[in-house]
């Protein structure tokens, strides 16, 4: 899934080492990471991502619309929030 990201120009990272998911979270809103696009197991089995904004909020979408949501708001003039 990393690669139909970084395919559609968004800058992404994965993370697989040993911390929790919610320290993960708790350190990309540390370092102020607008939205986090979350896929374990049960998303990498559905084709689905759960995207994260900072204020906690959530959708659960399938990966083409998650690809498409961010490269919208990657777009110069886009709001963000």
């Amino acid at each position: 899934m990393l690669a139909a990201f970084e395919d559609a120009g968004i800058r992404a990272v994965a993370y697989d080492g040993a911390e929790t998911l919610s320290r993960r979270i708790v350190a990309a809103h540390e370092m102020a990471v607008p939205v986090m696009a979350i896929v374990g197991g049960r998303e990498m089995r559905d084709g689905r991502v759960s995207l994260r904004e900072r204020d906690g909020s959530q959708a659960d979408v399938p990966l083409a619309e998650a690809v498409s949501r961010l490269q919208a708001r990657a777009r110069p003039g886009a709001l963000c929030g």
